[in-house]
């Protein structure tokens, strides 16, 4: 697959789908990563935001003559074709997270964090290097990581305007319910918090540096050294499954 950019559960079916240079994947443990549709998009960012229905991000398969930055693509038949629907040749997202009512993403071109609600017309956050942004599931504030390992946080409710977080140094960061925010440092140490970010608790170690993550409620996914793995264990423990 090479490096991971994005991972997401598919609601319709449960499957796990997996973002790299080099397209998008399906990944289950005990079988080989399997490539879905035809497009060797290099994808630099990718959310799930519905059953079937996928967003992404990044460079063109070099046998396409799409610009060089894709914009904002749409798939609704999980991932096996794909159209542009805004921004393209003018953004490149390294990072989107939200639902088909709420988008968010970084586009590395502008370094603005930009936001829409119909997937075509964008509203600009903050201009600020990002790494990683989450959508919190309970109260559709944004967090986004930076390069400097830092957390911030943009209230739904209070024009979102930014404030920083006191947490751990983090890299990615993905949200949950009932105030579960999951963080990983650049090391591969896993954070946790059960109060929307407000404290914080170390859980286990990923055996390398952190590529993506992805949290649902039973199962929490990482990718690391170009490899996939999971944990049932909220973070504790962690095995490979590429």
């Amino acid at each position: 697959m090479g490096h991971v950019h994005g991972m997401g559960i598919d609601p319709a079916d449960g499957t796990l789908f997996v973002a790299s240079h080099l397209g998008l994947f399906t990944v289950e443990e005990g079988s080989p990563p399997r490539r879905v549709g035809e497009a060797w998009h290099d994808l630099m960012g990718f959310s799930v935001i519905g059953p079937g229905h996928f967003v992404a991000s990044g460079h063109p398969d070099l046998a396409s003559d799409l610009p060089t930055h894709l914009g904002l693509m749409e798939s609704i038949d999980a991932g096996k074709t794909w159209r542009q629907v805004s921004l393209a040749g003018k953004a490149d997202f390294h990072a989107l997270d939200g639902t088909d009512s709420r988008l968010a993403g970084y586009n590395s071109v502008s370094g603005q964090l930009l936001l829409t609600s119909d997937r075509t017309n964008w509203i600009t956050i903050d201009e600020r290097p990002v790494i990683d942004v989450a959508t919190d599931l309970d109260s559709t504030d944004l967090f986004v990581t930076t390069p400097s390992g830092g957390l911030i946080r943009y209230p739904a409710s209070d024009g979102a305007r930014a404030r920083t977080v006191v947490a751990p140094s983090l890299a990615y960061i993905d949200g949950g319910q009932d105030g579960l925010v999951v963080g990983i440092a650049a090391t591969g140490r896993v954070h946790v918090s059960r109060d929307g970010g407000e404290s914080w608790r170390a859980g286990g170690a990923l055996p390398d540096s952190p590529e993506a993550l992805e949290v649902t409620p039973d199962r929490w996914y990482a990718a690391a050294g170009d490899a996939v793995f999971e944990s049932t264990t909220s973070g504790a423990t962690w095995s490979r499954l590429t």
